[in-house]
Formats: C-alpha cells, structure tokens, sequence
C-alpha cells in the first residue's frame, strides 16, 4: 500500500442497514454492512481516526550542538515512539489514529541544513 492514502467512502443506507462501497486492491468494487449509521457519533470517531494527523516530537540531547529529536508522539493518545530504532507506523498501534511522519523528515533536513 502506497504512503500517500485517500480515504474515499461511497456510504448507503439500504434497508435500513448502513453500507459502504470499497475498491479492492486487485480493483473490484464490493460493498459491506457498517454496524452503525454514518451520522452516529461512533462512525465519526472511526473518521477521525483515519485522517492523519502530525506527530509532536521531542529531544532529550544535542548532537553537533543541535537538538536531536528522537522521539515522536502520536497526537491522539500520547504514545512515543523511539524514531530511530521503531518502525515508523501508519497508524498508532496503540489508538488507530493515522500518523503523518512528514514533520520527522522536515525536522531531520532542518538540522542537516545548519
């Protein structure tokens, strides 16, 4: 799956039952229940979640004399994650809130560019 995701939902509501239309990856549309109607406060919850939001990050030392960041904090439910020696998520393992690392990127080009 590429790093760049849209999330993209055709939503229903047919027979009172509340469906979605997904694409698969070999490209064929199908369609699945949702256990709750899109306008419910749980559904926008699972919205929220996949649109990413930007991690904080912190130093606790300097290398160089510049600040090293090594430590990312997920903005949903505070969990950090070690950047240099973690996997750079998509999603938080611990909430589901979609990660956008592109603030790690700028940050280490910042100190490569002083």
């Amino acid at each position: 799956m590429n790093n760049k995701e849209e999330l993209h939902l055709d939503l229903f509501i047919i027979d009172g039952c509340t469906c979605c239309k997904i694409l698969t990856e070999s490209g064929e549309e199908k369609y699945i229940s949702l256990p709750m109607h899109p306008n419910s406060a749980e559904f926008q919850k699972i919205l929220d979640k996949a649109e990413p939001k930007t991690l904080s990050y912190e130093g606790d030392g300097y290398a160089d004399g510049y600040m090293v960041y090594d430590t990312a904090i997920c903005p949903e439910c505070g969990r950090y994650f070690e950047v240099y020696y973690e996997e750079h998520y998509n999603y938080c393992p611990t909430c589901g809130q979609k990660l956008d690392w592109s603030g790690y990127v700028e940050l280490e080009e910042v100190n490569d560019e002083q």
